[in-house]
């Protein structure tokens, strides 16, 4: 869609990416609160990062982005999983078209695995399963500039969210808003908004 961004990938190092990676930062990622992961690295390493993080009781995130299919070994040592509405269609193993389907669909997924499931869906809020319904959190009416990085920002201020033990609806709401002030800027890293501007814009709210 026009609307969208576009991003190109051009893997190089992050190909490179192997065991000796986790093997030289094990007692990082086993002494940390939050082990967040994405898949522009290749799967083996993801899926052996999960499992390390998880066995030492580290809480595990997951962006899956680029989308790949997942062994279920990967969701087995995944917390939270955070795909937007394209790449749950590709997890779901179907395609959606309407707000009905997705929720039907999230509903019968989160059945079925002990990830918890939140969909960020752009402009339309962010939506996860929460006892047996799916709740949305409304997305904050702004100008968006330039969206690319909007996802990455707001699962690094989820994540931010759950070090602190926030409730799950907080960190969301909390995340969300970081992604939405960070549409308002141009450029991924650029346009990533400090905790004070977070905290600015929520007392203004």
């Amino acid at each position: 869609m026009p609307s969208d961004n576009a991003i190109v990938v051009v893997p190089g190092a992050n190909n490179l990416c192997d065991e000796t990676v986790l093997t030289e930062n094990q007692k990082l990622i086993t002494n940390s609160d939050i082990f967040l992961t994405q898949l522009e690295i290749p799967l083996e390493i993801v899926s052996a990062g999960l499992k390390l993080a998880k066995s030492h009781g580290v809480i595990t995130v997951l962006n899956p982005a680029p989308y790949q299919d997942l062994p279920e070994e990967v969701l087995t040592n995944t917390d939270y999983i955070t795909p937007n509405d394209t790449e749950f269609a590709g997890l779901a193993g179907k395609e959606i078209h309407s707000k009905a389907e997705l929720f039907t669909a999230m509903l019968e997924w989160q059945a079925k695995h002990s990830t918890r499931l939140i969909v960020t869906r752009g402009e339309d809020g962010v939506s996860y399963v929460e006892n047996g319904e799916v709740v949305t959190v409304p997305a904050i009416l702004t100008h968006a500039v330039d969206t690319t990085g909007a996802g990455d920002t707001f699962n690094g201020i989820f994540c931010y969210c759950l070090a602190k033990k926030m409730p799950l609806e907080e960190a969301i709401k909390t995340a969300r808003l970081g992604a939405s002030l960070a549409v308002r800027k141009v450029g991924a890293q650029t346009g990533m908004p400090t905790l004070a501007e977070i905290e600015n814009w929520r007392e203004e709210e």
